[in-house]
């Protein structure tokens, strides 16, 4: 995770001194289908994890993916900002095998 000012520059120390919140929601395919069936239910496992702001405003985040998981949503709170993403239909492997990729440098663009 990457955070800066609008402007690209650094964070002051004060602004630094919030947490930025990540939740995490991982849901089975089927049950995001079975959702409209099944009424206005929460479904889906959610993490919320706090995490400070070094320096740099570059840290990383690590998290088990749920064997069922098929869908992925990210969501990183910082003061008044809000930015998310999701993945859909990528966890699924009968061998549960998976590839894990990682850059090798922390100048992120």
């Amino acid at each position: 995770v990457k955070v800066t000012r609008s402007d690209g520059n650094q964070l002051t120390p004060e602004e630094r001194r919030n947490n930025v919140v990540i939740m995490v929601t991982q849901r089975n395919y089927t049950e995001y289908w079975s959702r409209w069936d099944g009424g206005n239910q929460e479904i889906g496992a959610v993490q919320i994890v706090n995490h400070t702001v070094p320096t740099n405003g570059i840290f990383k985040i690590e998290f088990p993916i749920l064997d069922d998981s098929s869908e992925l949503q990210l969501k990183a709170s910082f003061l008044d900002t809000v930015s998310s993403m999701a993945v859909h239909d990528m966890f699924k492997s009968p061998s549960k095998t998976y590839i894990q990729l990682k850059t090798g440098d922390e100048n992120i663009k």
